[in-house]
């Protein structure tokens, strides 16, 4: 699904609980088959993509972001500054709330090392 943005994808540390929650409340609500949510889950877990540490840097960052943009979701918000990135989300809230994303690194993010 990802294949075509053409470069490297990073996430905090914490993404795969928070996909691993979604997956769980539409199972729950049974607007998802438990089948379809473990494939789903596997498809996630196995996205190259580097997953930073969150550190004192990235915590302190997502701290100073507005209040309009769930706590959590200031850590995506800090990475992709960090990292000099575009944050990518289907999260509508959080495109709203997003504030300018601009950083003096460039490149875009790093590759995974292991990949």
């Amino acid at each position: 699904m990802l294949d075509h943005l053409g470069q490297p994808l990073c996430a905090p540390v914490h993404q795969l609980a928070e996909v691993l929650s979604a997956l769980a409340q539409l199972i729950r609500a049974c607007e998802l088959s438990a089948e379809r949510g473990a494939g789903a889950l596997a498809e996630a877990a196995a996205l190259r993509q580097e997953i930073a540490p969150v550190d004192e840097q990235l915590l302190n960052r997502a701290l100073a972001l507005r209040d309009s943009v769930r706590v959590l979701d200031r850590l995506y918000v800090a990475l992709a500054e960090r990292q000099g990135c575009p944050l990518l989300t289907t999260d509508a809230c959080l495109r709203r709330g997003q504030p300018t994303l601009r950083s003096p690194r460039r490149g875009g993010c790093r590759a995974d090392p292991g990949s």
